[in-house]
């Protein structure tokens, strides 16, 4: 529906059978009732099942959405996707140091900072989990995972304070180095985990 501001709204329409004394009907009256408040609890109750409250970005369920058909995608087209995962380096000293507080507009911050560093084709999930599509090959992989972590190696100002951390990346490619989304995303965890091993503040391509 529309109001006289020209702004549109969702309504509910209730009908209702007038009849008269020999049950024939005789008009129907109609009954509008503006719901955009219910639609906008809906949306807010989707987006807290969805997306993570601190950081906004995409669950791990929205993730395994997105890394399936997106593999899907690439098979049509032939194409390469890489996984990524990362995990924040020297982040618990800061939240030891200055507290929860600090801790958590630093997640705010390094969210903010990955969106910018990646193209919009590329997702950005919670935990730091990202999905990079159209890809040539290895080449252009390690530059993106290079780009992000010198991005993150960039001082961040928090409240009155100013900290650096770093980050750790474990690789894994579509078709290269496997086919299905949960495997894919093992296999990029697993090489993560060697990421640290080796001294953290890089990344590595899974051995499979």
């Amino acid at each position: 529906a529309q109001r006289k501001n020209g702004e549109q709204f969702p309504e509910l329409l209730s009908i209702s059978v007038i009849r008269n004394a020999a049950n024939q009907i005789t008009h129907y009256v109609g009954v509008f009732n503006d719901i955009s408040d219910q639609k906008d609890q809906e949306e807010r109750l989707r987006r807290r099942a969805l997306y993570d409250p601190l950081t906004a970005l995409p669950n791990r369920f929205l993730l395994l959405d997105h890394l399936e058909k997106a593999i899907e995608r690439a098979s049509r087209r032939q194409l390469k996707l890489a996984v990524c995962f990362m995990d924040l380096d020297h982040f618990k000293p800061v939240n030891d140091t200055y507290g929860h507080e600090t801790g958590d507009q630093l997640l705010k911050q390094i969210a903010v900072r990955l969106v910018r560093t990646l193209r919009k084709s590329d997702f950005v999930g919670d935990e730091f989990v990202l999905v990079l599509e159209d890809i040539d090959g290895l080449a252009q992989v390690e530059c993106v995972a290079q780009k992000v972590v010198d991005a993150l190696r960039e001082p961040f100002a928090l409240n009155d304070v100013t900290v650096e951390i770093g980050c750790s990346i474990g690789i894994a490619l579509y078709p290269d180095h496997a086919e299905r989304a949960k495997t894919l995303l093992r296999y990029a965890d697993e090489a993560l985990y060697e990421t640290k091993e080796a001294g953290r503040d890089g990344y590595r391509i899974t051995r499979r």
